[in-house]
């Protein structure tokens, strides 16, 4: 049996997985990883075995959805541009892309007939009434369909889940529950792709006064996607650039989809410049809800914890502008791999970890 958690993020879906042992009798880590939010559809079957041997990429793997096969993740990586990632408004392809991401999770991470508990993190009531919907009608048996190229065949898993939907904050508070010996009154600042999230987490009362802002990694990455259409560099491989800044590349290669051309640019300065920019405007929406807190309630903050894909490329300069504007709170806590902060949460408060 196994615990598959999920977080579906808004550019990253992460996962992280937990095997029983009988032998020890407890629960052991199984796996973690992390893919791009994003699907595209392949052509027929056999067109797409072709396409696998020309490129030497048997290793790939299809998955079934309406009886349409498509690749999940890093797959997509040569077929998608920036207006593919943000086209995503319409409720029956966000129902498409949610399913698939379960059926990739379910079939990478499970065998035929085994029991399983899927704990799928949710930060919104949006997303929790989308997952209500995808899994209203399999919280018993789910089947998930996939063609799988180094043996050319179609293969179906039917497994025995049990879901279970964990917001994102109940995540959060576990991990600073583990981190720290009392759970303190507690700013959570969670920078995403497209957006972030501001709450307070209150030892006794949980979630309070959440805010969604229009402001994240893709305001710092699109002013960069500018210059380079500017330079008539177009139909850019998003997902490698991307990879590249958050490496911390100092020069980058622009790979450009369906061409044969690429172009390498030294990014340092102006990657410094963006990241200021957008640090500056977090730390005003921070600075702003610090105030109106203070202004509406006799608790002090006694932590600021910054979390989210884009804390590992922020938070410190967040940090560090926050400080130096005599911001002192007792704590600014960044974890090590932000990434995984919510999953971690979730994966400690549902069972002890061991391995």
């Amino acid at each position: 049996m196994k615990k598959i958690f999920v977080d579906a993020g808004e550019f990253y879906t992460k996962v992280w997985v937990l095997d029983f042992s009988s032998k020890l009798n407890e629960w052991q880590y199984f796996g973690r990883t992390f893919f791009p939010t994003i699907t595209c559809e392949v052509p027929e079957i056999p067109e797409v075995q072709k396409e696998l041997d020309a490129q030497n990429h048997q290793q790939q793997i299809h998955y079934e959805y309406n009886d349409h096969f498509y690749q999940v993740g890093y797959d997509c990586m040569e077929k998608v541009n920036v207006d593919h990632l943000y086209n995503t408004n319409n409720i029956s392809q966000q129902i498409q892309i949610s399913r698939l991401i379960l059926n990739k999770v379910i079939f990478d991470y499970t065998i035929d007939t085994e029991d399983v508990a899927l704990f799928i993190v949710v930060d919104s009531v949006a997303k929790e009434n989308l997952f209500k919907d995808i899994i209203h009608n399999h919280n018993t048996l789910f089947i998930t369909k996939a063609y799988r190229g180094v043996d050319k065949r179609v293969i179906a898993k039917r497994v025995n889940i049990k879901f279970q939907l964990i917001w994102a904050s109940d995540g959060i508070s576990s991990l600073l529950k583990d981190k720290f010996d009392n759970l303190p009154q507690t700013l959570v600042v969670d920078i995403g792709h497209s957006s972030s999230k501001m709450y307070i987490i209150d030892p006794l009362n949980g979630l309070q006064h959440f805010r969604s802002l229009e402001l994240g990694m893709f305001s710092y990455y699109k002013k960069m996607i500018k210059l380079f259409l500017e330079k008539e560099i177009e139909n850019i491989n998003y997902l490698w650039m991307i990879k590249q800044i958050e490496l911390e590349c100092e020069e980058i290669e622009i790979e450009c989809n369906n061409l044969k051309v690429k172009h390498n640019f030294d990014i340092s300065a102006l990657t410094e410049n963006f990241r200021w920019d957008l640090s500056k405007d977090l730390k005003a929406a921070i600075v702003d809800f610090i105030t109106f807190y203070f202004s509406n309630n006799s608790k002090a903050i006694e932590l600021l914890h910054i979390t989210g894909g884009g804390a590992h490329l922020f938070g410190n300069i967040i940090k560090a502008s926050l400080i130096t504007s005599g911001y002192n709170l007792q704590s600014i806590y960044i974890e090590k791999s932000p990434m995984y902060d919510t999953l971690y949460g979730v994966v400690k408060k549902q069972t002890i970890v061991k391995g």
